[in-house]
């Protein structure tokens, strides 16, 4: 046998190893594929059992969700109610104390207040009531001088008036005593009919 038909014959036998591997290979490889598609089937499924039973266990969470919230809510508003009632009857006693110390306080400022106005009063009241002393005697003293003026006026009229009332009456003019006199005697009878 020469060298190469011992080559060819290697070659075929070792061709052959390859093909039975690379068909072995193959074999192995379609096998894989239908275990994959198998095992993705059977995953797929899986999957779907799980999220179906996820699913109603939701739903039955859900329901004993909605129980126990309903539950709990009627708790937390009675919780509530009772906390707003304690807060309210607290707000009220505080504001009732707010209250009484704001009277009490109001009260001893209107006392203070009036004891500040009552001294305020009696000094205004002294204060006018020296002022009305003071117009009263700037009244007095114009009214006393005005009285002067006027009886010095009257006298002048009455003097002027008698001399020519003695002029008239006695043709002649009367002396300065004769005038007095009867000056005198006019004035007391003006006094006694109140004319003056």
């Amino acid at each position: 046998m020469s060298i190469e038909l011992l080559g060819v014959i290697v070659l075929s036998f070792t061709l052959a190893v390859v093909l039975f591997a690379y068909d072995r290979q193959l074999r192995e490889m379609r096998k894989l594929k239908k275990d994959k598609a198998t095992v993705d089937e059977k995953a797929r499924q899986k999957a779907e059992e799980l999220v179906k039973g996820a699913r109603d266990k939701a739903v039955e969470i859900i329901g004993e969700a909605k129980v126990d919230a309903t539950k709990w809510q009627q708790i937390l508003d009675q919780e509530i109610n009772k906390s707003l009632q304690e807060e309210i009857g607290d707000y009220k006693n505080k504001l009732h104390t707010v209250s009484e110390q704001i009277t009490a306080d109001v009260k001893s400022e209107a006392g203070d207040l009036k004891k500040v106005l009552e001294m305020e009063t009696i000094g205004a009241q002294k204060a006018a009531a020296e002022r009305m002393k003071e117009e009263f005697a700037k009244i007095d003293k114009e009214a006393a001088d005005y009285r002067v003026k006027k009886l010095s006026q009257i006298e002048n009229d009455i003097a002027n008036i008698l001399e020519t009332v003695a002029k008239k009456a006695v043709g002649k003019a009367l002396d300065f005593n004769d005038q007095t006199e009867m000056i005198i005697d006019s004035l007391e009878k003006a006094k006694k009919q109140n004319v003056i």
